[in-house]
């Protein structure tokens, strides 16, 4: 009796392969800094109400627990939601989208009301799964 043929080794490890991503191998000392911590802004997107929340995260957590936060917030609400790290740019802060909706949720043409989260913003009021719209 002939054993079963195992996983076919050869020389060279295969392409990492995800449908829609452009995967490719880089080399790791291209790079000039790294960051342990972030910070992220959560902005949720109530769109029959025309209304954004906006929430900013410390830099001491984790981002697997930011997006897993974020998704569960926005289910619970009914809301959709976009997570941005915060990153320092040469003419100040930006951030770059790492989940959530792409692009402005509110395009049909109408512009969110602020909420109270976002006219408090910098006051440093409120920690993160506290509400800061009242609702």
């Amino acid at each position: 009796m002939m054993a079963a043929a195992g996983p076919r080794k050869s020389g060279r490890a295969r392409r990492p392969y995800a449908r829609g991503m452009k995967i490719r191998r880089v080399d790791p000392r291209d790079t000039v800094w790294e960051q342990d911590h972030a910070r992220y802004r959560v902005y949720f997107w109530d769109v029959p109400r025309l209304t954004a929340h906006e929430f900013e995260v410390a830099e001491d957590s984790d981002a697997d627990a930011v997006l897993a936060w974020a998704r569960e917030y926005a289910a619970r609400h009914g809301w959709n939601h976009t997570v941005y790290v915060v990153v320092q740019g040469d003419d100040g802060p930006g951030l770059v989208r790492l989940a959530g909706i792409l692009g402005d949720p509110f395009a049909h043409g109408a512009r969110p009301k602020p909420s109270t989260a976002s006219r408090r913003r910098g006051s440093g009021e409120g920690s993160v799964g506290a509400e800061s719209s009242g609702r």
